[in-house]
């Protein structure tokens, strides 16, 4: 799997998620397939990186449950930012209605915690190959 954007730079993902453990470890596996990683555990931090880096930003990993502002406001906000921003949301909680709308709607991934490296790495593959 390649991790450099067309640019030749590494490719740029932001995460967000609230338990600093997993964080931790999504970092870990993506730093060592060799994409670049930005960490945010709220949407408030979120979209503040996302506003300063959005033209670096290729992907974001979003958890739907965040302590702040939920990861469906977060897109929202971030779609405000960048109306082609990737986006994979993530939760440990089965799909809703409104996710699965938003899903279907705009073409967004679902990672169901906890995923394993081939699923994250093969829903990243995806994200980035959408237009």
């Amino acid at each position: 799997m390649t991790s450099e954007n067309d640019a030749g730079g590494k490719t740029t993902i932001l995460v967000v998620d609230d338990v600093e453990e997993l964080l931790s470890v999504i970092e870990l596996i993506l730093t060592d397939a060799g994409y670049s990683v930005l960490m945010a555990n709220c949407g408030r931090e979120a979209v503040r990186i996302f506003e300063t880096k959005k033209d670096e930003i290729a992907l974001t990993l979003l958890d739907v449950e965040l302590p702040d502002i939920n990861g469906i406001e977060v897109f929202k906000k971030i779609k405000l930012i960048s109306r082609d921003a990737k986006v994979i949301f993530a939760s440990s909680y089965y799909r809703d209605e409104i996710i699965d709308m938003l899903i279907n709607a705009s073409g967004l991934s679902f990672l169901h915690k906890p995923f394993g490296n081939i699923e994250l790495f093969s829903q990243i593959k995806n994200a980035l190959s959408i237009g």
